[in-house]
This record gives structure tokens, sequence and C-alpha cells, in this order.
């Protein structure tokens, strides 16, 4: 289910994109001002971009650290663990502050995938305007809905083309993408009272190649020598022709015996 391609030639000003799985560690509103660049686009190099080191590996845990950041003063470890009773991978993810910078970060987790059917968001809460989602892009394509009060289900497989960038964001703790025969379902902590500058701690996101589902933490700013982290939790299961309303419940059930 997760989209790579190696052989992907660099785009957007220079942006290699091999797809899988990424650390973004500031909000994309700020990147002009902290890469000191004209605009959004393209993240950081320097943990985008560049090589990690392998700190640790076994047959079912692996860690890996991010070059630092001169932009931000952040180093990104990453632990990854199979987990031995589910077909589940839980992410340690933690950003150290190295060196001073004026800017606060977030541990905002990309996962590039193939297009799913749909997407469904869990939604904790709603917006501060009453609203249970937030459109983050110009153009949005596809039918939203909210499920009961706990869900949006984003549904794009009926467009005939993919023509525009389209970002749907909520207020929440898990994203998952729907295939025809597997649900990719993607969980972390929400903080009702943590800063999320998008007004979204879940997000989905698809162009005309790939889509993600993406997950951030609240936006602190953690002083020299201080480490801010999440865990994020994917699991894999099989769809069972379920629709969406049945998957939302299975979901639900599922999170409460965590």
């Amino acid at each position: 289910l997760l989209w790579i391609d190696e052989n992907i030639p660099p785009t957007r000003k220079g942006y290699l994109n091999h797809g899988g799985d990424k650390i973004w560690p500031i909000v994309q509103a700020l990147w002009p001002r902290v890469l000191n660049q004209p605009r959004e686009w393209p993240p950081d190099s320097s943990l985008d971009g560049s090589p990690w080191t392998l700190v640790e590996a076994s047959a079912k845990r692996i860690v890996i650290a991010s070059p630092l950041s001169p932009h931000l003063g952040v180093r990104i470890r990453r632990e990854f663990q199979l987990l031995d009773d589910q077909p589940s991978v839980r992410i340690v993810n933690s950003l150290t502050r190295e060196a001073p910078s004026p800017f606060p970060v977030m541990i905002w987790s990309i996962t590039q995938v193939h297009h799913p059917r749909f997407m469904l968001l869990g939604s904790a809460e709603a917006l501060p305007w009453g609203a249970k989602w937030v459109v983050l892009t110009r153009n949005i394509q596809g039918e939203i809905a909210a499920i009961g009060d706990g869900a949006i289900n984003w549904d794009f497989s009926g467009e005939e083309e993919l023509r525009h960038e389209s970002k749907l964001g909520t207020l929440g703790e898990w994203v998952a993408g729907v295939w025809d025969d597997w649900v990719f379902l993607q969980t972390t902590d929400f903080d009702p009272a943590g800063c999320y500058p998008d007004a979204s701690s879940a997000q989905g996101f698809f162009n005309n190649v790939y889509a993600e589902l993406e997950l951030l933490s609240p936006m602190t700013f953690p002083a020299v020598g201080e480490t801010i982290s999440n865990t994020v939790t994917w699991t894999l299961f099989p769809r069972q022709g379920q629709d969406a309303r049945q998957l939302v419940e299975r979901i639900s059930a599922m999170m409460e015996r965590q």
C-alpha cells in the first residue's frame, strides 16, 4: 500500500520525493521564513532529502536518526517496533532541540500511499467555529460526510480524474486509508488543549500520483536539550466488505481495546 518510487526525478524546486513515510517538524506556512525561501516548498532538505543514520537494528525493531537541521536546531529519532500479537507497528518519534532557534516545532508524520477508495478520519471535537473538518487546499475533490459525531468519510473514488491537490483535516486521533481488500489505520494521541496551527491533528491529502495519511502532534517550543515525542501506531486489517459506517464502528471498538 505504501507509495515508493526510488527512480522519480527531482520535482518542484529540486525536491527528490522517494515516497514512503517521513517526518516534517514545522507547519508549512512557516517554511518560507524558517528556510529563507520565497514559497512554502520544498521542505527542509536536511531532514527530508539527506541520509539518516542507523542507530540500532534487530529482527523486529529498528532505530534511525536524522542529521541536525541547521534551520531549526533539531534532530529527529525514530524507533519502529513490530508488535508480537497483532499486525501492527509502533513508531516512537522523538525530536530534540540541540541548538537555539526562534521557531516552534511539531512532529508531523506523512505516509504516502497508493490511492485508496476513500479515507476515514477520526473527529474528536468540533473546530472553534463549529465545523467538523477544515479544507486545507484551494480546491477539493470528492464527497465529504460526517459519520455520527466521531468520524468523517472522504470519498473520492467516484472522481474520473484527480485534477487538483486536495487536503482535508480534523481534530482527532486517527486516520485510515480504505482499499477494496484492506484498511490501513494510523493512530496517535490527541491533546484537546494543544496548539494545532492548521486546526487539525489528523489529515488526508491526495494529488494525481499518490495519497497521504498524516498525523500531527501539538506545536511547542522546546528549549535546547529538551525533547518532544509522540507515538504513532500502524495497523493493517482486512476490510471484509464493510462500508464506511461499519468500519468506523470497528475502528472505534479496536481503539477502546488498546
